[in-house]
């Protein structure tokens, strides 16, 4: 990908205010993000038809847009490029949820689970080769302060998207997306000084 913030100069503080010259900019920033949105879902769904791909993009789109309408992304000293960035991620989110609901109704349609695609370049790996032991990342993930905790595992155990955690906790979606953020950011910093001190 070409760099947006030199080949189009998409100004950060001109999306930021409410003017038809932003609407402008919206509109040439708009492909930019659809394109890094529509990667972010084929990489967290896989193969999808063009409407939906399209559908669950926008959707992150407009999800950031809100983001940083309000200040929560995008700070001073960031680019356009950091906005793609964030767009794509937030894509591949909803996407991996989405795909998640899907799965999740068809095991429920034919009680049998049904096995991921594991040519996938993004499999899960097995726990038995990650560098860290399951007692180690059992203990990290203890070590959070409540309901933290229950929600990671009700996430990545149960199988939960972010929109059924923001239903059971009484939560936002963005809220429960950042507290994920921030939790495995803490989580990565609790494993890496376990295992420098051991």
């Amino acid at each position: 990908m070409n760099d947006p913030d030199s080949s189009l100069r998409i100004s950060l503080a001109l999306l930021v205010r409410d003017n038809p010259a932003a609407q402008a900019e919206w509109a040439r920033a708009f492909p930019w993000l659809l394109g890094a949105a529509k990667r972010g879902v084929l990489k967290g769904y896989g193969s999808c038809s063009e409407a939906d791909a399209e559908d669950l993009a926008k959707d992150a789109i407009v999800q950031v847009i809100q983001k940083f309408r309000a200040g929560d992304i995008c700070h001073a000293g960031e680019g356009f490029d950091d906005l793609l960035k964030i767009t794509h991620q937030t894509a591949w989110c909803r996407a991996v949820d989405a795909y998640r609901k899907v799965v999740r109704r068809k095991t429920d349609l034919t009680g049998e689970p049904i096995e991921p695609n594991t040519s996938a370049n993004y499999a899960p790996i097995p726990v038995n080769q990650t560098k860290y032991s399951l007692e180690d990342i059992l203990e990290a993930v203890n070590s959070l302060p409540p309901p933290q905790p229950e929600m990671f595992l009700a996430r990545f155990l149960d199988g939960l998207t972010l929109d059924e955690l923001a239903t059971r906790f009484g939560k936002s979606y963005s809220n429960i997306s950042q507290l994920f953020c921030r939790m495995t950011r803490t989580l990565r910093e609790r494993l890496t000084t376990q295992e420098s001190t051991t």
